[in-house]
């Protein structure tokens, strides 16, 4: 039993108050289709300005440049729309969230950056539906961001809903409709049973193609039902949404209803206005076993599916009447495991705000908002008693038989702000000023329980794991984990702009914030941001240059550990049956632990000629002080290290043709950046991936000077000695080949840089044309300068010694037939460059009379990645942005292995990468 409460965040009596001085502006522009209008609104949470964007560096997209698609998740819909920003899911399991980077690896402890959907800071992504979002954008640099101060380091992602954005004076009803169909990429180059079984490997008499056990095409349907109009004074939408997405893998995807509402009136003279927004999703998903695709593309292509069809006596009823293989290691039939067995899960958000705002005069008013967000997961794994693959079938104890996982996670967030908005405006000067306080506390409990010798899958139905006594006796229970907390963050923040002859932006901010996720003599701080730009041309001019702005600036902000409890001692207890209890410090408790910082500095250039928009800012910053351990029992977690980034982003927007009836509009975003190692608190390299066998994997090491997601190893000649090893070059030239990780760097090593697995460079290439009543968008997107350690070939190229394998392996040109060692080399590494067609859209629109109203109708129809060019042998060559650890032997990954400084090592778990057919409706009338 393992459980801890932190202690709480000491707040300070005495008030904080923040005086800037310093101008921003920010422009958001959206375009609406219909009699929709856009309004001014507090997207921002605390600004009222709205030219933010001509003093730091932001990006904004809206239902114009969506992604078009069935989509499993929101942040689909900007993937290669905004520069700086990456967004990855690598194979597309509809059940994971992608990775966001937002210029590069931001924090170390924190994953996600920050999400504040309609002014709530710390939104769930789940409350989402992709149909409801208006607008996003994405506070780049860390100006912008430090006004979210010490959570916000990762990049702060603004969301406006519908029914916030626009204005809809009569009553309308909205509908959207899609139907998809998902189809599986290929897999991986493996023998069919004939020329498995005409090399002469281990025969059992069948031919089997074990991707298509486990694979299918995925049928999905998505619908939308919006209501929204006036009525007596108040503004309202309404608005319903279902998905149900299946996965390619089978038994794998998610249905999901989505209900969200809007309400907006004033009152006393239009003095104060009042905002409410409600959401509630519920989502049951089938998360399925993707391990089966890993283990499709190794297991024999001769042994029979079914048991019954073995070459030799065989017990039917061990495994469920299912062949498996338990003598040979980290080997297991693929389709048992997704039939046997089931992994689902359980979310459940309740979310509600209320944004009450007070005009005291034109120049003063007063907001306060209140939120609340009550989320709940679990996750749900079953293990038949019959199932090689955890479920230990193969054990001789049959009490032991049967496995049964259960998580509970559950997060009540409450947030209360107040703060002040004074405008003052003169022919030369505009000047406004905020300045507020914000307090959230989330309430939090986690539960997990393991069970062994669990056979009643069917129990497995109840919600929450509280009372599990009562129907998981004679079970034996391995481990219970029981954990409540509260994480509390109070902040008291102000900020100036300031524009000097509608000329010159000036901006100031001051956020003093503290949480009680750290260290009790070291967790408030300060986060300051100053940024200015400056109008060069402001007013058409004969060389046709409208607009040319020159800015720059500079903020620190900083980021919170995921995980809770780090800054106090962890103790975990073992009881065994004997009555012997065991107790064990996993890490010491560290008073002075902080929040890890960054620093970043940006410059910029905005340029408006005719129907050409172009951005580009290049930036610095410094990640420091990274929330870190040194993965040994009782020591504490500390800040220690850091990394410089230096980068570059571009967004180019241009209408080429604009006439009646016909318009052609495309934009390119662009990002690049370099991330090197400034301080790693040691002289020599540390290693950062320690496998059981670390010639089997590659090199990757942290050293002063080194760059982030650096791959290294030894450099294959091309040749094979007799006894069938790889031989490789001897770097020093000292006739010894030094393959020891730890010694990378040093003059003896013979290892060397072979790749970096992050991308040089992403892009995106939008494409708009609209003729008459016909449409067609497509999106272009890419990354280039990446590697990939393909750790598939490394299992099932080399051929085995006495030239019979068990396991499948891989048949191609690139494949030596005589290399018959696993060693990692720079034979592995591959580039990953890649193009993709990330979808291509054709629609129609009609508008048909209906009486008084007019109908509008639009038919789509929309292909999602149906084409892909690389020279990756791998089935996706998509970036590995971070490792997420590996497993054998059916293990399974926990969030402890992540290594967010590893990337580029294309672990043998995958998800199968689909194309999307889609057919769409929307009807408003």
């Amino acid at each position: 039993m393992f459980s801890y409460i932190p202690n709480n965040i000491h707040f300070r009596t005495s008030a904080y108050i923040v005086f800037a001085f310093f101008l921003c502006t920010l422009s958001l522009r959206a375009q609406v289709a219909g009699p929709a209008q856009k309004v001014t609104n507090n997207v921002w949470g605390y600004t009222v300005g709205q030219t933010l964007g001509q003093v730091t560096a932001t990006a904004t997209a809206d239902t114009a440049s969506f992604n078009q698609g069935l989509l499993s998740d929101p942040a689909e819909r900007l993937q290669g729309q905004l520069p700086g920003v990456q967004i990855y899911n690598r194979g597309g399991n509809p059940n994971a969230l992608p990775l966001f980077r937002i210029r590069g690896l931001s924090s170390y402890s924190q994953q996600q950056p920050l999400l504040v959907v309609d002014g709530i800071a710390g939104a769930s992504w789940y409350s989402l539906d992709p149909e409801d979002i208006a607008s996003v954008t994405v506070l780049r640099d860390g100006a912008a961001q430090a006004l979210y101060g010490i959570r916000a380091s990762n990049g702060v992602i603004l969301v406006q809903t519908r029914g916030s954005a626009f204005r809809q004076d009569t009553l309308t009803v909205n509908y959207t409709g899609q139907l998809a169909l998902s189809t599986p990429y290929e897999g991986f180059p493996s023998m069919d049973a004939a020329t498995f079984r005409q090399a002469g490997h281990w025969d059992f008499g069948s031919s089997t193609n074990w991707l298509d056990e486990v694979q299918r095409d995925g049928y999905s349907q998505a619908h939308n039902l919006s209501i929204s109009g006036l009525k007596r004074g108040t503004q309202f939408r309404i608005s319903g949404n279902f998905r149900n997405i299946e996965g390619v893998l089978r038994h794998s995807g998610f249905e999901q209803a989505n209900l969200r509402a809007y309400l907006n009136r004033s009152f006393l003279k239009d003095a104060l206005d009042v905002k409410v927004n409600a959401a509630y999703t519920h989502r049951n998903s089938q998360l399925g076993f993707p391990e089966a695709f890993r283990y499709a593309a190794a297991f024999n292509p001769t042994i029979p599916l079914d048991a019954a069809n073995a070459p030799f006596p065989y017990n039917t009823d061990l495994f469920g009447g299912y062949f498996e293989t338990p003598g040979l290691f980290d080997s297991f039939n693929p389709k048992a495991i997704v039939e046997q067995n089931s992994n689902m899960g359980l979310v459940e958000v309740l979310q509600a705000s209320a944004l009450a705002q007070y005009r005291f005069s034109d120049r003063l008013s007063v907001q306060a908002r209140y939120a609340y967000q009550d989320q709940f997961n679990n996750q749900r794994a079953f293990y038949s008693p019959q199932s090689q693959f955890r479920g230990s079938a193969y054990s001789p104890y049959e009490e032991r038989r049967g496995r049964a996982d259960l998580t509970d996670e559950s997060a009540a967030l409450s947030l209360y702000e107040v703060f002040v908005h004074y405008q003052q405006h003169t022919d030369k000067l505009a000047l406004r000023l905020t300045g507020g306080t914000s307090y959230s506390n989330t309430a939090r409990t986690f539960d997990q329980l393991q069970l062994f010798g669990f056979t009643d899958a069917g129990l497995l139905s109840n919600k929450e794991i509280s009372g599990y006594g009562d129907w998981a006796e004679g079970t034996y229970r391995s481990d219970t984990v029981s954990s409540g907390w509260s994480e509390k963050v109070s902040a008291f923040f102000g900020q100036m702009h300031l524009t000097v002859k509608d000329r010159l932006h000036t901006y100031a901010s001051l956020r003093y914030e503290g949480s009680s996720k750290l260290g009790n003599d070291n967790n408030w701080g300060l986060f300051p941001a100053v940024g200015a730009g400056y109008e060069l041309i402001k007013s058409p001019t004969a060389s046709g240059l409208e607009q040319l702005l020159v800015r720059a600036s500079f903020g620190v902000t900083g980021a919170l550990p995921d995980e809770a409890g780090l800054s106090q001692q962890r103790i975990r207890t073992t009881a065994y049956p004997n009555g012997f209890v065991d107790t064990t410090v996993i890490h010491a408790a560290n008073p002075d632990l902080g929040w890890e910082q960054k620093q970043e500095f940006n410059i910029g250039l905005t340029l408006q000629a005719g129907k050409l928009r172009a951005q580009i800012d290049w930036y610095t910053r410094t990640v420091s002080d990274w929330i870190s351990s040194s993965f040994v029992f009782n020591t504490p977690y500390t800040n220690q290290n850091a990394f410089r980034t230096t980068g570059l982003d571009l967004s180019l927007q241009l209408t080429l043709w604009e006439r009646p009836g016909f318009a052609y509009s495309t934009g390119l975003q662009g990002t690049t950046y370099r991330s090197v190692y400034q301080e790693t608190g040691a002289e020599s390299a540390s290693l950062l991936v320690v496998p059981g066998n670390i010639y089997g994997t590659p090199v990757v090491v942290m050293q002063n000077g080194g760059q982030l997601g650096e791959l290294a190893g030894p450099q294959f000649t091309g040749t094979v000695d007799a006894e069938g090893a790889p031989v490789f070059e001897d770097l020093n030239g000292d006739g010894v080949i030094n393959r020891q990780p730890d010694w990378f760097g040093q003059p003896e090593s013979d290892l060397t840089a072979l790749g970096n697995g992050l991308p040089a460079l992403d892009w995106g290439w939008s494409h708009r044309i609209k003729w008459r009543s016909w449409e067609a968008r497509a999106l272009l997107r890419g990354a280039l300068g990446h590697s990939l350690a393909n750790m598939h070939r490394l299992r099932s190229e080399p051929r085995p010694s006495d030239g019979r394998s068990a396991y499948n392996l891989f048949q191609s040109n690139q494949v030596l037939e005589n290399l018959n060692a696993y060693q990692f080399s720079s034979y592995y590494v591959e580039r990953a460059d890649f193009i993709k067609l990330d979808h291509f859209q054709l629609a129609k629109t009609f508008t048909p009379k209906t009486g008084k109203r007019a109908l509008h109708l639009r038919l789509s129809l929309t292909a999602r990645n149906i084409l892909l060019a690389s020279r990756y042998s791998g089935v996706d060559p998509e970036p590995v942005m971070e490792d997420p650890g590996t497993t054998i032997f059916g293990g399974t990954l926990s969030s402890e292995q992540r290594t967010p400084l590893v990337a580029g090592v294309d672990r043998l778990d995958y998800y199968l990468p689909a194309r999307q057919f889609v057919i769409g409706l929307e009807a408003a009338f």
